[in-house]
């Protein structure tokens, strides 16, 4: 077959291609007009007898009470956690009625330390105990008018004389770790409390349990972490005077 031959037979596919092209083009917009016209038609019904800005009022009105509805049980919220952290502190105040104790609300936190809002104006001073009802949580390091700064049991600054339950033995916490004589008989999952030498701490404020007690190179000290009960809350309570 000659390149001539060839090239005729290229441009008669290529004719015939566009040919079937246009009548298809030219019978699915045959198709599809009506159809088009269908959905518009349908359209405007739906917008001459629907009252959209009837809906989307209504709408708006629905969200609103939805976000008062949310405002209502997060006050409701409040209130449980208030009374529950009230009743708390009334059974401890009723075993230990010698505390003077301070309400606070947490306003801000970092990992070893966090701000209460209150300060001088509400009579409190640095070194004073911080706790909730599940024992002592911090100390109070630093003091403005309507804010203090508090130290939890974990940073490095923080020493605390602590007195094992079940053994009786004191030691010295710092930074979540206690520090006991190479005699003495404190074990994993013994509980430690708030000594009360020193005057700093009221005796008997729980302070957490033993884990992994560990002597030293040396054999002259053991020492274990703390898993401490109280954690950081949104209310707690300055201890003002015991």
């Amino acid at each position: 077959m000659s390149y001539k031959t060839v090239r005729v037979l290229a441009f008669g596919v290529l004719a015939l291609a566009v040919g079937i092209l246009l009548r298809v083009t030219g019978l699915a917009g045959t198709l599809l007009s009506p159809l088009q016209e269908g959905v518009t038609a349908a359209a405007e019904w739906v917008t001459e007898r629907v009252d959209l800005g009837g809906y989307r009022a209504r709408c708006e009105e629905l969200q609103t009470e939805l976000n008062d509805l949310r405002r209502q049980l997060t006050k409701q919220q409040d209130a449980v956690h208030t009374a529950t952290f009230y009743r708390q502190f009334l059974a401890l105040k009723q075993t230990r009625s010698a505390l003077t104790l301070c309400e606070a609300r947490v306003i801000a936190a970092e990992t070893d330390r966090f701000t209460i809002n209150v300060g001088t104006v509400d009579g409190i001073a640095g070194g004073e105990p911080v706790i909730t009802a599940a024992g002592l949580v911090g100390v109070i390091a630093e003091t403005g008018l309507n804010w203090a700064q508090v130290h939890t049991l974990s940073h490095e600054a923080v020493t605390v004389s602590v007195t094992c339950a079940r053994t009786d033995e004191t030691a010295e916490m710092s930074g979540g770790v206690v520090s006991f004589p190479r005699d003495g008989k404190a074990q994993n999952g013994d509980f430690v409390m708030t000594s009360g030498y020193g005057g700093r701490y009221p005796r008997g404020l729980l302070v957490g349990e033993l884990e992994t007690v560990t002597a030293d190179s040396g054999g002259l000290i053991r020492s274990a972490a703390v898993r401490f009960f109280a954690e950081r809350e949104e209310l707690v309570m300055v201890v003002t005077d015991f």
